[in-house]
């Protein structure tokens, strides 16, 4: 069992994110690590019915509207374009729905900077909090 994804906290990371970036008179690609909070969901896309410790459940369908680290990336991604992009979430758990889309929870996989990722999925690596648990 893990801790329920909530908008009260929680942070995703997904690493390398290739932006291009200055560097004198050339852009070149660096990899950037590229983190989403919880706490900064679209309210339209979190649980309106379902509150863990007094906040909003997060399921798959929620998306969080900006991911952020890779800003020094100003040419944009390498595949993407995109710097900042939102988050979805990829998958949740298999048993527990809320409000007919899974559950999130800490662990679940995460698409980061927009549906055009040039970063490989990323992953809720902080929970939101700590009392309610879902299976995976």
């Amino acid at each position: 069992m893990l801790p329920a994804s909530t908008t009260e906290n929680g942070q995703c990371v997904a690493f390398p994110d290739a932006c291009k970036t200055p560097a004198g008179p050339t852009v070149v690609p660096v990899p950037y690590p590229n983190t989403a909070q919880l706490d900064q969901s679209d309210m339209a896309t979190v649980s309106m019915t379902v509150f863990i410790v007094g906040k909003n459940a997060v399921t798959e369908n929620t998306e969080i509207t900006s991911s952020s680290g890779d800003e020094a990336g100003v040419e944009g991604g390498v595949v993407s374009g995109t710097i900042k992009g939102p988050a979805r979430f990829r998958l949740g758990s298999s048993i527990v729905s809320i409000e007919g889309y899974a559950a999130a929870y800490c662990g679940t996989q995460i698409g980061q900077n927009g549906d055009n990722n040039n970063a490989p999925l990323g992953v809720q690596v902080t929970p939101s909090q700590g009392k309610v648990f879902v299976a995976p």
